[in-house]
């Protein structure tokens, strides 16, 4: 996550899913994975907040803190905690550098951050780790590594960001659930997906039933913008 990003339509569908989980009454820890703010115009479709007839609908409480930031100005993962869109939540603002050392450090503090907590987001810039990015090497902060989702799925619920790339999203999408379920000894993983990303959720057996059910209304009311794969998951 970039500073950068905050209140692009990404943003606004991610906070949408978000807001959804939590009305299953389970507490939600924030992995932000921030980085440094780039000079890439990534984070620029914001168009969709001139179009509030379209969008305000499926959230008019998260459309108008998203325009309120743009207009004044505060792109910052500060406003989620300030204006309270995610409730009872808890969250992990560090910075995470491509230093290895930093970077076992940062999930350290993670472990008591959300000892507390159901289920935990990680909200990495590109989502789960690629062969050509080393842990430590240079971008290496822009992903989540598997061992890292291994370390806390056994405790913890676990969403994860991801974009997708050019390739076939079915695959895709099939083969990223494949590999959480492995890593993580889970049985059951939804993918929530939009037309430029996924979010995958890991379900926890003791919150499996909750999130289910939270996810199958949450995303009726954001169709089409959202779907659940696999389909079965919404019926």
């Amino acid at each position: 996550m970039k500073n950068q990003y905050f209140a692009d339509i990404n943003d606004y569908l991610k906070y949408g899913i978000l807001r959804a989980i939590a009305n299953s009454k389970l507490k939600i820890c924030l992995c932000w994975m921030l980085t440094e703010d780039d000079k890439r115009n990534d984070g620029g479709n914001i168009k969709y907040l001139q179009d509030s007839d379209k969008w305000r609908k499926y959230d008019p409480a998260l459309f108008d803190v998203m325009k309120w930031s743009i207009e004044k100005n505060k792109r910052s993962i500060d406003v989620v905690e300030k204006k309270y869109l995610i409730p009872d939540a808890t969250y992990h603002p560090t910075l995470l550098t491509d230093d290895r050392d930093e970077r076992k450090q940062y999930f350290k503090e993670l472990t008591d951050i959300s000892a507390a907590s159901d289920l935990i987001f990680f909200d990495a810039d590109n989502g789960m780790e690629v062969k050509s990015v080393k842990k430590g090497n240079k971008n290496s902060s822009k992903y989540l590594y598997w061992d890292e989702v291994e370390r806390f799925a056994n405790t913890h619920s676990i969403l994860v960001f991801q974009y997708f790339p050019h390739t076939n999203k079915e695959e895709f999408v099939e083969g990223i659930s494949q590999r959480l379920k492995a890593v993580s000894y889970s049985t059951s993983v939804t993918a929530l997906i939009t037309s430029r990303v996924g979010f995958f959720l890991v379900l926890h057996p003791l919150h499996e039933g909750r999130l289910k059910e939270a996810c199958r209304k949450g995303m009726k009311n954001w169709y089409p913008h959202i779907s659940i794969h696999p389909e079965e998951e919404s019926s």
